[in-house]
């Protein structure tokens, strides 16, 4: 059997620690948001599961030309913050999309805080070229 690469992990503390710009992060959306366009992305409908308490999870799923697997999954549990823990809390599963096997796990807090803010950039950024072809 042939030796397997080490799983990495990286946590949200890793992550931010990285210092990724704002703008990088709005130029990635942008490159994936046309390749679904394309048709060089593929993404599942979101799902969502509402267990009750106002605890909502939510999951999806995309593989893409880059060669991976990406499932992220994402809680939100209004009560956490009474016991010390984050609302939201989540998970990024990376995996290669020709063979299934695992290759990262990130925490998927940082990553959905700062997705959230970037998309709005994308848009804002988009908004004048869809004004002016009105």
């Amino acid at each position: 059997m042939a030796s397997e690469e080490p799983l990495l992990f990286l946590s949200d503390q890793d992550l931010e620690a990285l210092n990724i710009q704002p703008s990088e992060v709005a130029d990635a959306i942008e490159s994936a948001l046309i390749a679904k366009a394309d048709g060089r992305l593929h993404t599942s409908p979101k799902t969502a599961i509402l267990p009750g308490d106002g605890r909502y999870a939510m999951s999806t799923l995309a593989v893409g030309e880059d060669g991976f697997i990406v499932v992220k999954q994402v809680t939100v549990c209004p009560d956490n913050p009474a016991k010390g823990l984050p609302a939201i809390n989540g998970a990024i599963m990376v995996m290669d999309a020709q063979t299934g096997v695992l290759r990262a796990v990130l925490g998927a807090n940082w990553i959905t805080a700062v997705r959230t803010a970037a998309l709005s950039a994308v848009a804002a950024r988009r908004l004048p070229i869809l004004t002016l072809r009105q």
